[in-house]
This record gives C-alpha cells, structure tokens and sequence, in this order.
C-alpha cells in the first residue's frame, strides 16, 4: 500500500503536461528535420552518377596525360642517348 509520501514523490516524478507538450513539439521538430535530412540524401543519390561519370574522364584524362608525359620522356632519352 502506498503512503502520501510515495504518492507525492511519484507525482512530482511524472511529467507535466506542459513537459509533454514540450517533448511533442521537439519530437514535430525533429520529424521535419529528418525529413529534410532524407530529401537532402535523395538529392545527393541522384548526383552520384554524374560525379561518377565526371571521375571516369578525369581518370581517362589523367591516364593520357600520364602517357604523354612517359612517351615525351622516353624520347627525350633516346634523342640524348644517339647524341652523345
């Protein structure tokens, strides 16, 4: 059986309804926010295949170039090597 003390302590532990008026209104804002979050998510999923796309010819550019520097180098080192 529950004393008047113990009835008090449990009132004074339960929350009030401004609390859970409060805790609603965060758990409102917090709902946006992830729905923001997920729309923002959505957005950079429907990027991601162009900034792959845009990746393979930097790579392939990057590869040319690379070859062009190795073929130059190459020739530079024979033309030295009949020189002297």
């Amino acid at each position: 059986m529950a004393t008047k003390e113990d009835l008090a302590v449990l009132r004074s532990e339960m929350a009030t309804k401004e609390d859970l008026a409060i805790l609603r209104s965060e758990v409102t804002a917090l709902r946006s926010e992830v729905t923001a979050l997920r729309s923002e998510v959505a957005t950079l999923r429907s990027e991601m295949p162009v900034l792959r796309g845009e990746m393979r010819e930097l790579e392939q550019r990057m590869t040319i170039r690379l070859g062009a520097m190795i073929a130059a180098a190459v020739g530079i080192i024979v033309a030295l090597d009949k020189l002297l």
